[in-house]
């Protein structure tokens, strides 16, 4: 037995490391219990198969003022913690729309790597040329996509498959306009995303 080598992993509960030789003289071996340093912030060790979160975001909607068609309906909001660490990657695998006001309309969700500023709600979108490089993808919501349950509507979206990547930090920012002429109430809009961390 050689200095250096482990003779068996140690587990206190309170700390973790390993029995390591640390001499060998006329046959005795020397040895201690050395400690292993926590992994730094934002290291990922062991990690097996794809982690799901599931973020829920309220955006801020007109209250009671009807839209109309090519408006934005609400401006760039974060996704907070959509992806695993800071400037890393995560596949969007699904989306839930939650249409409390039961109007049904056709949206049209726009997703950046970072804070943008997308438009007024109620007005045209507004992406200046520098924002329009942030954009990670979007995706179309289709009136026919809802299903009404009685003055609620929901949208279910799966295997949407978008590989999305921040910048700057671990959150994802998302927008909306629309092509129909809803009017929604405030807290009327839920979206629920699903990511496939990378």
């Amino acid at each position: 037995m050689a200095q250096g080598d482990i003779i068996r992993k140690a587990d206190s509960g309170t700390q973790k490391g390993a029995v390591v030789v640390t001499a060998t003289a006329g046959g005795e071996v020397l040895a201690e219990l050395v400690a292993l340093a926590p992994p730094a912030a934002g290291t990922v060790i062991g990690t097996v198969g794809s982690p799901v979160d599931v973020i829920t975001v309220t955006p801020t909607v007109l209250n009671n003022d009807a839209y109309d068609a090519g408006d934005v309906v609400f401006d760039a909001t974060v996704i907070t913690g959509a992806i695993r660490v800071s400037g890393g990657s995560a596949m969007l695998q699904s989306i839930v729309v939650t249409d409390k006001d039961d109007q049904k309309a056709q949206l049209r969700l726009v997703f950046f790597d970072s804070a943008v500023t997308f438009g007024t709600a109620d007005s045209a979108p507004s992406l200046s040329d520098a924002d329009s490089l942030k954009c990670v993808g979007h995706v179309e919501i289709l009136a026919a996509d809802y299903v009404d349950y009685g003055g609620v509507s929901i949208v279910s979206m799966g295997a949407i498959g978008k590989l999305m990547k921040a910048s700057g930090s671990a959150n994802l920012y998302v927008a909306a306009m629309t092509s129909g002429t809803p009017t929604y109430t405030t807290g009327g809009l839920q979206l629920r995303f699903g990511f496939l961390q990378a």
